[in-house]
């Protein structure tokens, strides 16, 4: 109980915290949650070439599997609206892309994570793309 409390708590303050600086007119943008790869990427991708393996095998972890242990991530920054009020969402851009129902870190030609959880520059340059347009959109 104790810990349900503590995240209800936690997701109240952070609402309200929120909210006062939204009415503020500032602007916020909500980065929605990176899919966590299982595996190191750099080190898989590294493994294949190694052993001159052809083409490289992609790292990847199911889909539905990020949905479910992201799911209150969501649901809680889904009740969150404003006008100031921005959303990313990461997933966008490495599930059911490459592969039908999975999230990738990485593609033949690039690395989209350093390791299991980092962005390496590539992955980093795809979610700026969405961050840059949320900018030259309020400004």
């Amino acid at each position: 109980m104790y810990c349900v409390t503590s995240v209800f708590i936690f997701q109240k303050d952070f609402s309200k915290r929120i909210e006062k600086y939204l009415n503020e007119n500032y602007r916020i943008i909500l980065i929605y949650p990176v899919p966590k790869i299982i595996k190191n990427v750099s080190v898989e991708v590294e493994k294949n070439l190694k052993n001159n393996e052809f083409p490289i095998k992609i790292v990847n972890i199911d889909f539905f599997k990020y949905l479910e242990e992201t799911k209150k991530i969501f649901n809680f920054f889904d009740t969150m609206n404003h006008k100031n009020l921005y959303r990313i969402y990461p997933h966008k851009k490495f599930c059911n892309t490459l592969l039908k129902n999975k999230c990738v870190g990485n593609t033949q030609d690039h690395l989209y994570f350093i390791d299991s959880t980092h962005l390496s520059k590539k992955g980093s340059e795809l979610i700026n793309m969405d961050l840059i347009k949320i900018i030259d959109s309020i400004y």
